[in-house]
């Protein structure tokens, strides 16, 4: 498989997943997903693969996204760490869905590639970097707590 036709095959996975007939079918969770499959949500919270098929099956305020700046980035021969955003959105009641940054560590299992980790980190930028901190000297910002000489 050349490297496009990977990129592709795993954006198709990751669309896949975030499709309602993928996540309300266990089945096809339990071959998307590896079985040591670990996920840590927005929330902080950890999940496993059956948690994760369990949670999804009983889902019913899911809101389709779309990815953008998607990214592969081989880690040796048969894994791939995923990348991607998923813009803010409106929930199914109107309610506003921030953006977040994902990854996903896929392992090439045979014919398959199975899911095997997934983070998602809710996208917040509320102020640009300067407008928190504005250092007068390198020393005083990193080093507050030691003594001037």
């Amino acid at each position: 498989m050349t490297e496009d036709d990977l990129m592709k095959h795993l954006r198709d996975l990751e669309l896949e997943l975030a499709s309602s007939a993928a996540r309300c079918d266990d089945a096809r969770m339990d071959a998307l997903l590896a079985d040591e499959f670990v996920e840590f949500g927005a929330s902080g919270r950890r999940f496993t693969k059956l948690q994760i098929i369990e949670l999804l099956s009983t889902e019913d305020d899911f809101t389709p996204y779309s990815l953008e700046d998607f990214s592969v980035t081989m880690l040796g021969t048969d894994n791939a760490l995923v990348t991607y955003t998923i813009p803010p959105r409106e929930g199914p009641d109107g309610t506003p869905k921030p953006g977040s940054r994902r990854s996903s560590i896929w392992q090439e299992d045979g014919d398959n590639w199975r899911l095997v980790f997934h983070q998602g980190t809710h996208k917040i930028v509320t102020r640009v970097w300067p407008e928190y901190v504005q250092p007068t000297s390198t020393h005083s910002f990193y080093c507050s707590s030691m003594p001037s000489s």
